[in-house]
């Protein structure tokens, strides 16, 4: 077995306990410049991509109360689980920080994920 496969196992195994269509391979042809595919995500990753379920925290106004205050996005971020978020459009170098919801809402989830378990972060 090589080292192809070898990736193709983890990346299998990482995938199998999420949709499976968060990483739906969506046509290039058509789509904006600026939009990165779902399909364009690593291993380990995922795309915040309004072309699933996923779009709900794609350029969402991350904030904490926001989270808290709209179960089904609650339920969405943490269904990411250990998935690292990324965003679904190409950004600059000198971005505002508040343009990087992909890594609030990471923060977001490790709070939420330590309220779950009764540790406060």
């Amino acid at each position: 077995m090589g080292c192809r496969a070898n990736v193709i196992t983890l990346i299998v195994q990482e995938i199998w306990q999420y949709p499976l269509q968060w990483w739906a391979e969506a046509p290039r042809k058509g789509a904006p410049a600026w939009e990165i595919l779902p399909q364009e995500a690593g291993p380990g990753e995922v795309i915040l991509s309004k072309r699933n379920e996923l779009g709900v925290l794609s350029n969402f106004a991350a904030t904490w109360e926001k989270v808290r205050q709209n179960p089904d996005v609650k339920k969405v971020l943490l269904s990411t689980g250990d998935l690292v978020l990324r965003p679904d459009h190409r950004q600059g170098p000198n971005a505002p920080a508040a343009w990087r919801y992909y890594d609030i809402l990471t923060g977001i989830r490790t709070r939420l994920r330590g309220e779950k378990s009764g540790v406060r972060r």
